[in-house]
């Protein structure tokens, strides 16, 4: 599985929750919305009939301002 924009040193990957057919994976050093490190969360879907995970969501801080905050350190559902 890879993010669709994906890059080194994203980390993506580095903290995930799994249920049923939900996968949300965080990348908290991704360079989200044109910011440098402000990380963000991605939520994948598992098509039963194509046996294969679809990037469902993607999400990041709304705070426009922060650069270098890693959200996504951590990820619960």
């Amino acid at each position: 599985l890879l993010a669709s924009d994906g890059v080194g040193y994203d980390y993506f990957g580095y903290s995930i929750r799994f249920s049923e057919n939900i996968l949300i994976v965080s990348s908290p050093n991704d360079d989200a919305n044109d910011r440098i490190d402000k990380g963000s969360i991605r939520r994948y879907i598992f098509n039963n009939e194509t046996n294969e995970w679809i990037e469902n969501d993607f999400l990041f801080s709304s705070e426009s301002n922060s650069q270098s905050n890693a959200f996504g350190n951590s990820v619960s559902m």
